[in-house]
């Protein structure tokens, strides 16, 4: 067979330059595809691979942020990554972390905003929230808010000594009525709570000005007093 063919060579000189493109051909069409199927796993692997990288990369960098205590940052990220790894985990911790700093920035109303976010978290929860509402039900009595901070003592019921901030309030209060010439008014709480501070005397007090402020009355609290 190859002296037949080499004999056909001689015979016919173009013989080989015919042949030599059909093998350069078939080589190409094995080529190509195996190119391809080379391409599309790298390109495969790529978009498999990548947005772990950087999900990884972004998780690492939230974590850097928490242990510098740029909570709210690593929140932002974290959100982000969704189920990431333990992300919503770590997203618990960053805002239980910056309720913290809120209360040691005396922020208490915002603490307890995310404090009430996070119920059932750690069992300080509970404890942090009640430092929370006393400290706020504090400010309000300060302010002259005194039904407001007297509904936050009630609710925290036992804790620290509410029940005894209560009466202050209710002190406060008829204070503030004897400064407004509310002297029935504040007589009538007074009344209620006789023993406490200076109660009683502060009964007189309004006694005595409602009567010198309406001798010409002559009406029956007039004479009652």
């Amino acid at each position: 067979l190859a002296r037949k063919f080499d004999r056909v060579r001689k015979n016919d000189p173009d013989r080989e330059t015919t042949l030599t493109p059909k093998k350069k051909g078939n080589k190409a069409k094995i080529i190509i595809p195996i190119i391809i199927v080379f391409v599309a796993i790298i390109v495969v692997n790529a978009i498999r691979l990548v947005p772990g990288y950087i999900a990884e990369t972004r998780y690492n960098s939230a974590l850097e942020l928490i242990e510098s205590k740029n909570y709210t940052e690593a929140i932002e990220i974290l959100t982000e990554l969704g189920a990431y790894e333990d992300s919503q985990e770590k997203i618990k911790e960053c805002k239980y972390q910056n309720a913290l700093l809120l209360i040691e920035a005396e922020d208490f109303s915002g603490a307890k905003g995310l404090l009430n976010e996070l119920k059932g978290y750690n069992t300080d929860i509970e404890t942090k929230l009640q430092i929370c509402d006393y400290s706020i039900a504090k400010k309000y009595l300060d302010k002259g808010k005194y039904d407001k901070a007297e509904e936050l003592f009630k609710e925290l019921g036992d804790y620290g000594d509410s029940k005894e901030m209560i009466k202050e309030c209710s002190y406060r209060k008829a204070l503030s009525f004897i400064e407004g010439k509310k002297y029935t008014e504040a007589i009538e709480i007074l009344s209620t709570m006789k023993k406490y501070s200076e109660a009683s005397e502060k009964i007189n007090e309004a006694k005595y000005l409602y009567v010198t402020e309406n001798l010409s009355a002559e009406n029956e609290t007039t004479v009652k007093y």
